[in-house]
């Protein structure tokens, strides 16, 4: 719903619910992520959840907006409680498949940590959502983005009481550069995230203590928290009205981090990746592309 408070001023108010159903890979994965290869570098063993329920959700967000001449500017407030909230996991525990390492005159354990998925009775996500786009004349603009989020597990006492792989500051910055006369445009931007507990940072202590019989005994892990910045930069040249040519560096700084494959959490099944899962993105990558009208 949108409201016209005065010309360029508008006030807008959404309520919504949603509905997801637990994918195949939540359900049923018994399967290797990838293989660890020592005590300082764990694999990940994924074992899907058939007791999954479907996650539930009721959502409203406010916000106000308006523009002049150079300036566009918006800021809200949001509000999701979600019923059965999905999540995946460290369990506490590993599986070890016994591999013999080749240079170790005695056994070396090779073990992955075992992830999984669980319902939350009840989650909730509260914030501020604020952004601002200036024109400082025909050639430059920027962009400032800035939300904050309270991610809360609201009743599942064996997981932290913030919501994993959920940044509770996150800032957005890019600056922009257009010749349209010679054809030059240029982009630096990127995201700042700041005091996330990370699912794939986990401590646990004396996680290879094992019982009389050679299972690894059940630990708690502790969700370490985590801030990194990812920057990027583009250069676009029209060498023709219809030939156009980018040259770009994604990850300019070289960060190591991993993301959700996708904004919805889904699994993708025919590459063999569960819902929540991570991927570790490249580290810095140069390329090159062109474009040609015909």
């Amino acid at each position: 719903m949108t409201h016209t408070l005065a010309p360029h001023r508008r006030l807008k108010a959404n309520v919504g619910t949603g509905y997801a159903e637990p994918g195949l890979g939540e359900l049923f994965y018994n399967w290797e992520m990838y293989g660890g290869t020592g005590r300082n570098h764990l694999g990940w063993y994924w074992i899907g959840n058939p007791d999954l329920k479907p996650e539930k959700s009721f959502n409203i967000d406010l916000s106000l907006e308006g523009e002049n001449e150079k300036t566009y500017a918006k800021i809200g407030v949001f509000h999701n409680e979600i019923s059965d909230y999905m999540t995946h996991y460290f369990t506490g525990q590993l599986i070890d498949f016994k591999f013999q390492s080749k240079t170790a005159k005695d056994y070396e354990p090779v073990a992955d940590r075992i992830y999984s998925f669980k319902n939350l009775g009840k989650a909730k996500l509260t914030g501020i959502e604020a952004e601002v786009q200036h024109k400082f004349d025909r050639h430059w603009s920027a962009k400032l983005g800035y939300t904050y989020l309270r991610a809360i597990n609201a009743s599942d006492d064996e997981l932290p009481s913030r919501l994993l792989d959920r940044p509770t500051h996150k800032f957005d910055i890019g600056v922009n550069y257009k010749d349209e006369a010679h054809g030059w445009r240029a982009a630096f931007w990127g995201s700042y995230y700041s005091n996330m507990l990370d699912s794939n940072s986990v401590k646990t202590d004396n996680l290879f203590e094992q019982d009389s019989h050679g299972n690894y005994i059940k630990k708690r892990g502790e969700y370490r928290e985590k801030s990194f910045g990812i920057w990027n930069l583009l250069v676009e040249k029209d060498l023709t009205k219809d030939f156009t040519v980018y040259a770009g560096v994604d990850n300019l700084f070289n960060k190591t981090y991993a993301e959700f494959v996708n904004y919805s959490e889904a699994a993708i099944v025919g590459l063999g990746i569960p819902a929540g899962g991570h991927i570790s993105e490249p580290g810095r990558t140069l390329w090159f592309r062109s474009n040609y009208r015909f």
